[in-house]
């Protein structure tokens, strides 16, 4: 009877230590689902909070879309008289407002501006290349050869100032009207840099960082810098050397 007691004792001992170790067994098993669950579940949290903060950070430093129109209108030359004093009138159309505006793109410039322009003479504007020049950022300038013979053209003072400046001697027109700031800002439009088209004739202005429009434009200025092969001063010698030439055999002619 004593024996049968005992047996049923280590019966219920050896199945509660069972069951025992059963539960234990179940609750390390819960804990390490639960850890493994929590911890895939923070390194998605952790992998979508960085994709969302790069994704922001791309999307910041996204470049933010350029599209400005200057207007000069034959009312320009009323705002000559503020001209030196640097500040805008109430015009909807203010040439010096204008003017300004053309001067911070060309100060905005880090790397890079090329100067594209048939005839440039204005010296506010000169000055401001220039001044980028010596800070560091590369010039290059095209000009008319024609133009470029003229009192006051802006190439006589780039030249000066070490800035590379071509031009090519032709029968054919250099027209364009176009600067590209660092690859990224295209300044183009009807008007020429200079005094009378800024503060006279009816001109236009379109600045933009579109990349297609600006791409186009860098090829065309590298197109015709290899072409214009020749500095400045050597294709105005060439060209008066020419100059005279003519005028000698127009005499031996006579």
């Amino acid at each position: 009877m004593i024996r049968d007691i005992e047996f049923v004792k280590r019966t219920k001992d050896e199945i509660s230590r069972i069951t025992m170790n059963r539960s234990t067994m179940f609750f390390i098993a819960v804990g390490v689902i639960s850890s493994e669950i929590i911890w895939q579940g923070y390194k998605r949290y952790r992998n979508l909070r960085w994709k969302n903060f790069f994704r922001g950070s791309v999307i910041k430093q996204k470049k933010r879309s350029l599209m400005e129109i200057l207007f000069f209108t034959e009312e320009s030359a009323l705002c000559r008289p503020h001209l030196n004093s640097r500040n805008n009138c109430k015009k909807l159309n203010c040439a010096v407002a204008n003017l300004n505006k053309l001067k911070k793109y060309l100060h905005s410039a880090k790397r890079t501006i090329d100067v594209c322009m048939y005839f440039f003479t204005s010296q506010q504007l000169g000055n401001v290349i220039m001044e980028a020049q010596k800070r560091g950022v590369a010039v290059r300038v095209i000009i008319d050869a024609n133009m470029a013979q003229y009192d006051g053209n802006q190439g006589v003072a780039f030249r000066k100032a070490s800035i590379k400046v071509r031009t090519k001697p032709s029968n054919n027109l250099m027209h364009h009207k176009f600067v590209i700031i660092d690859d990224d800002i295209l300044i183009t439009g009807s008007a020429n840099w200079t005094m009378q088209a800024l503060f006279g004739n009816a001109e236009n202005v379109i600045i933009t960082n579109h990349s297609v429009l600006v791409k186009r434009f860098v090829e065309e200025f590298k197109r015709l810098w290899e072409i214009y092969d020749k500095d400045f001063v050597e294709s105005a010698s060439l060209e008066s050397q020419r100059i005279e030439i003519r005028q000698l055999k127009t005499i031996e002619n006579r």
